[in-house]
Formats: structure tokens, sequence, C-alpha cells
């Protein structure tokens, strides 16, 4: 994920610091303790260093949702529940400076913040990652703990922790056709594409795209969206899809030949990557539902329909053509039999566990 913005100027803050609350780490970095006094925001800290002045502290590292938008509330009582009147360790690179005629001392900052450590010896940023309350901030300057943080935001989100959960959209799609047809037919598919919340999906791609034995797309429409057909792609940008709500497309593909003809289509959520979503989601929660499939049988010219033995519990049609699990979906984790005549030929148990379509196969 690229980065959006670069920060380069320090911002001044002043306090009165005591030189002995210091301690150097080395060039300018220095560590400084002091006792949370407010949280205004979930990634923004009030501390308090001896008898200074309060001095406002970002957390470095880590971008946090603001009230207004989704998650936000929830992000701000986890930080006030970790840090707010705890005594906590800023480290970063901090500068003093002598202000002579008022005898107090200026503490500069970098705008990107400090690493903030809690009494408990935790890392707060990194806290805050790891319960889905903040992410990854890529737009102030790299940090040497950007690795484990992008590690510890990668599996919030897979356990879809906290604003993670909170704030997607889940797309569920499917696909029907006719079961027969012949070389030369026009075939007219279905496409389903449903939002199952929470939140409102509001950029939404529809991707469909012809299987073996037939030629390139003849026709998509919508009164959902825009739709384009080029190549071997028709794609549709869908209107927004409330929680619930559900948009509909039709894909028209020319059989040529004889044999199984299969269909495709997949739904993609393009989540939200801002400093400030609002209530945009930011994934999609189950890309399982994604996509979906179905077979139409061409018989003739010697082919003909007829169930593969090495797969009893589902009536998957032997070759040709090779197809594959995408060519299925959803179904997926069906018993493969290796005991039969040219078994497994579509090559579905890549593992030859008995299993097929299990993610090891794909």
């Amino acid at each position: 994920m690229q980065r959006l913005l670069r920060f380069a100027l320090p911002v001044v803050l002043v306090a009165a610091v005591a030189l002995t609350a210091a301690v150097s780490f080395g060039g300018t970095e220095k560590a400084l303790t002091g006792v949370v006094t407010a949280v205004p925001t979930a990634d923004t800290l009030v501390v308090k260093v001896g008898k200074a002045k309060p001095v406002v502290v970002r957390i470095l590292g880590v971008r946090a949702p603001a009230a207004a938008d989704c998650y936000g509330n929830d992000a701000l009582a986890a930080t006030r529940s970790l840090a707010l009147d705890q005594r906590v360790t800023i480290t970063g690179e901090l500068k003093t400076k002598k202000v002579k005629k008022k005898n107090i001392t200026t503490l500069v900052t970098p705008a990107g913040g400090t690493f903030v450590t809690l009494a408990n010896g935790g890392d707060l940023g990194r806290t805050l990652l790891a319960r889905g309350a903040a992410q990854l901030d890529l737009w102030s300057a790299r940090t040497t703990r950007e690795q484990e943080y992008a590690d510890l935001q990668r599996q919030a989100a897979r356990r879809l922790d906290g604003m993670w959960g909170a704030c997607s959209a889940d797309l569920e799609v499917s696909i029907s056709g006719p079961d027969q047809g012949l070389p030369g037919q026009l075939l007219s598919y279905s496409v389903v594409v449903k939002n199952a919340g929470p939140l409102a999906a509001k950029d939404v791609e529809l991707r469909m795209r012809p299987g073996n034995y037939s030629e390139f797309v003849h026709r998509v429409t919508s009164t959902d969206g825009t739709c384009t057909a080029a190549s071997w792609m028709a794609t549709c940008t869908m209107n927004a899809l409330t929680p619930g709500s559900s948009a509909r497309v039709t894909v028209v593909l020319r059989a040529v030949n004889f044999g199984a003809l299969s269909a495709r289509a997949e739904a993609v959520l393009l989540g939200c990557v801002s400093q400030s979503c609002g209530n945009a989601p930011l994934l999609d929660r189950n890309l399982d539902s994604n996509h979906a499939a179905t077979v139409t049988i061409l018989p003739g010219g010697g082919y003909e329909r007829k169930c593969d033995p090495s797969y009893p519990s589902a009536c998957i049609p032997v070759p040709p053509p090779d197809l594959d699990c995408e060519d299925f979906r959803p179904l997926r984790n069906f018993t493969v039999r290796h005991d039969v005549a040219d078994a497994d030929d579509h090559h579905l148990d890549g593992n030859h566990d008995g299993i097929g379509c299990q993610e090891e196969d794909y």
C-alpha cells in the first residue's frame, strides 16, 4: 500500500519541562515520562510532565478513526481506557531549548508524533492496532516499528476485530443460467450481487467472464449500474448497495463448441483508504461469498452430459474442458474419489487428501 502523504516539518510545543526528566538515547531521540491528563482524540494524548504545562502528543505510527467516522467513539473509548490518568513514557525525536526571558523549556516534537509506552511496558500504538481501534498511519513518515504494526493490523483485520468488523460490508454473488445449450446459441446468465452489511457498499465492481467454449462477451446490461464489455471481461460499476439490498446484471454469451461452458462472476469492494472514511466500509468481511460460477452443457459431437464419478457428492461434468475450482463457486470441500478410472481428471484435489477445492487445492 503506497503512502499518500509525507510530513517533514516539526511542530513546536511549549512546556516547562525539567531537564532531568529527559533520558538521551543518542542524537535527539529522548524519552519523557508524564501523566495523561486528557485524550482529545483516539490517537492524541495530552501529557503533563512534572510541573510543566500539559503538552499535546500524537501517537506515532497509527491513525485512529475520528469521532464522526465509523467506530470513532469506540476507538476513543479504547484509548481513554488504556491511557487516561495513567503514567506514560513518550519516546521520539524530541528537542528541548530554553527560553531565557521566561525561564522555561520548550519541547519540539515531530509532526508524526512519538511512541507511547504505558506503565505496564506495553506499546500503546501496538495495543490499539491489535484491538482494531487504529490502523497503520500511511500519511506520515515511516517508523522503525512499521513492519510490526503492519503485521498486527493484518491479524486484526483477518479476525474482524474492532473497526475491521464494524466498518465493513459483505458482498454475496450468485449466477444462474441455462443447464444446456447448443453451439451458436446466445446464452443469457443472470448475476445478482447482494450486500449483507453492516455498512452500505458504495464502490462495488462486478466482473464477469465467459468460460471455455464461448466467444467473448456478447452483451451485458444492468439497471443498477454502468456496464462495459471489453475483450474477454464484462465489468459493471454498481450503484451504492445499502445493507440488505441487491443489484442484478444480465450477461449474454455465445456458445461456440461442444463441451461444458463455465461462466464466472466476481464482486469486488473497493475499501476506503483515507485519513477519514466516514461511514464508508474498510473491507469486505467475507471474500468467500464474492465468487460464483455456473456450468452449461453443450452436448453433441461425441460430448454428452455425464457426471464425473470422481466427485460422487457433486455432479461435475466430465472433460472437456479441464475445469477448475473457480468454475464451481461457491461449491467447496466435496468428496473426491481416487479409486475410479481417470480419477480427478479436473485436478480439483491438489493435495490428494480426498477433499476437493479446499484452500490448499487452489
